[in-house]
């Protein structure tokens, strides 16, 4: 797979494939191949797992990545009917809402299959899968995403946390409380997206709570202090993106304005753009969903307000506003928040739904 397909930077000097060999030859941690007095400042979470996988089998390191690659998607699905369970989708529902999540898209098929060409092909990829539209890239579905090393395993790691922290504010389950910690300082190995974005929900859920009567402020100060400083902690401790590195860019994410992706982009950014060509370009991305995610976030703020639930809103909502207001000066990834938007907004889509969905199959 990692041969054929080249996904996402595999084969490059500084790619996974040689990333994960260096790790096999016994160059950890890792650094930059061309210059290997400077550490490899990036996730590489993903590539810790290959190598050990292709050490347990005694296969080479590209090997090792479609393996740990498989068991990222194991666990993932695992978690995600686990978080399916704990939003009360009954497991007769679990296949439709894992379909929903997980394999459905945008709309570019339909709107513009070939508009101005793309890089699929170098992929063996369909244009529609991974294309320029107006001369900005697409916003990719799940499936290309979860062959983004980084993100398929930082999937595990963002579900295991939000099942840990579901378990602690509802159970009480203090080890539960300790586990999500862990999960999200090792989350900024994996994928530091999601980690930032986590991070940063959570602060928001645990503001929440500071209004909850319920809730000793006391209590949840101290609580909303140990995530921080926890997983801010296990993450410098770790390394990846929490290193110094001599020569690097303090700042490769810059706030831009006036906002707007489009306005933006790293590749099309200097072109104008219409408001035609706009909507075309969300619709080709998202699809429908893009209209049913703000009516999933207006159920989320009408319901019982649990933990699992504001968590997904806040995590949601700060993912739609990062890409319009922040710039990536490196490449594109800026739109990976799209993604986090998405995944996010789905979920909520699916619990929104299931009553109903139930209630009309009961009849």
């Amino acid at each position: 797979m990692s041969l054929r397909y080249a996904i996402f930077d595999e084969v490059r000097l500084q790619g996974h494939i040689p990333v994960v060999e260096a790790m096999l030859r016994g160059h950890f941690p890792p650094t930059y191949i061309a210059f290997p007095d400077v550490g490899f400042r990036y996730h590489y979470g993903f590539n810790i797992l290959a190598a050990l996988c292709g050490m347990a089998v005694h296969v080479p390191g590209y090997l090792g990545i479609d393996i740990a690659t498989l068991v990222c998607w194991v666990a993932f699905v695992s978690n995600l009917f686990l978080l399916f369970s704990s939003l009360g989708i009954h497991r007769k529902g679990w296949a439709l809402a894992f379909c929903f999540v997980v394999l459905s898209g945008g709309m570019s098929w339909l709107l513009v299959p070939h508009h101005d060409g793309g890089s699929g092909p170098i992929y063996q990829l369909p244009y529609w899968q991974q294309m320029f539209i107006y001369f900005r890239v697409i916003h990719p579905s799940f499936i290309m995403y979860f062959f983004q090393h980084p993100i398929s395993l930082g999937l595990v790691l963002f579900l295991g946390m939000l099942k840990c922290f579901t378990a602690w504010s509802e159970e009480g389950n203090r080890k539960a409380y300790w586990t999500g910690v862990f999960l999200l300082g090792a989350m900024s190995l994996a994928q530091v997206m999601l980690f930032a974005t986590s991070l940063a929900a959570l602060g928001i859920v645990f503001f929440w709570r500071f209004f909850r009567a319920e809730i000793p402020r006391s209590r949840n100060l101290l609580e909303g202090m140990g995530v921080l400083v926890g997983a801010l902690l296990l993450a410098f401790a770790l390394g990846g993106f929490f290193q110094w590195t001599p020569g690097a860019e303090s700042q490769p994410i810059r706030f831009t304005w006036p906002p707007g992706y489009l306005r933006n982009e790293f590749y099309g950014g200097a072109r104008p753009i219409t408001w035609r060509q706009t909507i075309i370009w969300y619709l080709s991305g998202f699809g429908l969903v893009l209209f049913m995610i703000p009516w999933a976030w207006w159920k989320a703020v009408r319901s019982s307000w649990r933990f699992v639930i504001i968590f997904l809103l806040a995590f949601g909502v700060l993912s739609a506003l990062i890409p319009h207001f922040f710039q990536y000066s490196y490449s594109w990834d800026i739109v990976k928040w799209f993604f986090a938007f998405e995944f996010s907004g789905r979920i909520l889509i699916a619990w929104a739904l299931w009553p109903w969905l139930a209630q009309s199959a009961s009849r």
